[in-house]
């Protein structure tokens, strides 16, 4: 598959403080890529070498297919956690300029833009002063913008921040069928982990400028292990047999433990139908790790 977005031992720091640390990330043609950590993580920074707004201390980018930061640019779009809009101008007036920046042909502007509009729901206060509206609603105003000209290669930082749910189910819709008709690549950073789930095919976390963990956001085991809770009446005596190899027992209170392997196969199959029909057993229920479980593992610090 082609890489859109390809990062390697990426470095980057502002005075004292690195906000990078040998970073390396490939994101694939056509995927939406989450980027998922804490503030302070290294995230926007990682955006703003990706739009190539900043040039990295060290390493390599390669944008595109290998593409040099001019020729990329043109087929980028960024949307910024900050306010991007003109306030001398109303909604529409901002997404018309805006067209003729990216070079939308003049008889595809007034299409384009209305498109748009109900794409996101901002039809309502196209009109009005993008200052004079909520910030939800210029939020997807300036998401409208974002999407003009049919960039291939699109940068969403927080890009429903100080949004209500109503206004973010639209918009994680919107992203992913937008994604889906154009085929284009999204590289969203969020520390929002509905947003993630809701929108990307591909998750990594970042903290402390590096990248901690890649995967799928349907499969996100990071070392691929499989989590069995089970539900105990009282207390369960699980040295009176043996474990098949592979298989660890954890205590998580005083009537539930926590079975985790790598695979499934004919020994664990044994094992667990031993444990079910052992008295005292109320349920075994399988666990799969979420973003919940990965924020914890490695919302910390990094050693």
């Amino acid at each position: 598959m082609t890489t859109a977005i390809k990062l390697n031992n990426i470095s980057k720091s502002f005075g004292a403080t690195k906000a990078l640390d040998a970073l390396s990330l490939t994101v694939e043609k056509g995927a939406i890529f989450g980027l998922l950590g804490p503030n302070g993580a290294g995230k926007t920074t990682t955006m703003r070498i990706c739009s190539t707004l900043l040039t990295p201390d060290g390493g390599t980018v390669s944008l595109l297919g290998g593409k040099d930061g001019r020729a990329a640019r043109r087929e980028i779009a960024l949307m910024p956690q900050g306010k991007a809009l003109d306030a001398m101008l109303n909604v529409r007036d901002n997404l018309r300029y805006y067209c003729k920046l990216v070079r939308v042909p003049s008889k595809e502007v007034k299409a384009s833009i209305e498109k748009l509009a109900n794409t996101f729901g901002i039809t309502d206060f196209i009109k009005k002063n993008p200052f004079a509206i909520s910030g939800g609603q210029f939020r997807r105003a300036q998401l409208a913008r974002t999407f003009l000209g049919k960039p291939r290669y699109i940068l969403l930082d927080e890009p429903t921040l100080g949004i209500d749910i109503q206004g973010k189910l639209i918009i994680w819709r919107s992203i992913r069928d937008y994604a889906k008709t154009t085929g284009c690549t999204i590289l969203l950073a969020s520390n929002d982990m509905t947003e993630i789930e809701k929108t990307c095919d591909k998750v990594g976390f970042i903290n402390h400028g590096r990248l901690l963990y890649t995967g799928t956001t349907n499969n996100l085991s990071a070392d691929n292990v499989i989590h069995l809770d089970c539900k105990l009446a009282g207390h369960f005596d699980t040295s009176s047999y043996s474990c098949p190899e592979g298989v660890s027992v954890v205590t998580k209170g005083k009537d539930e433990i926590a079975l985790t392997f790598s695979e499934y196969n004919s020994s664990i199959f044994s094992f667990l139908d031993n444990i079910s029909n052992k008295p005292g057993v109320v349920s075994l229920k399988e666990h799969r790790i979420s973003l919940t479980d990965l924020f914890d593992k490695y919302g910390g610090e990094v050693s």
